[in-house]
């Protein structure tokens, strides 16, 4: 099982909630936000997922630093992998934050997670 896709989707969903100018999230009226999700995806059609801010994961940092790492990798090298990327971040200028690697790791995790069954629903053992 090797990584075959990694990809952003921006999508427009409704909020219930806003952030004010000291970067504190309060309860809002409902309005629309964009919104993106980090997908990696194997081989085998089993996608792990994470929730991102559309700005900062661009495709310019996907193409030039993520998908170079990622693609044909195994996933269970998740540790190995994040310290490729960590290494990248020398020569990034900026554009390869630790925000960038936390969404990896944690869309990794959930494709294993997925892989292997992980959570299972309520009731099952």
């Amino acid at each position: 099982m090797l990584i075959e896709a990694v990809a952003v989707r921006v999508f427009t969903t409704t909020a219930s909630t806003a952030v004010d100018e000291a970067g504190h999230r309060h309860p809002a009226p409902e309005h629309e936000v964009r919104a993106a999700m980090l997908e990696i995806t194997d081989e085998d059609g089993r996608t792990g997922y994470c929730q991102v801010q559309p700005d900062h994961l661009r495709e310019p940092v996907l193409s030039g630093h993520i998908r170079p790492v990622l693609l044909g990798r195994d996933p269970w090298c998740r540790e190995e992998i994040w310290q490729t990327l960590a290494r990248r971040q020398r020569g990034a200028h900026g554009g390869l934050t630790d925000r960038a690697l936390g969404y990896v790791d944690q869309a990794l995790w959930d494709l294993l997670g997925r892989r292997v069954g992980l959570p299972r629903a309520s009731g099952q053992l």
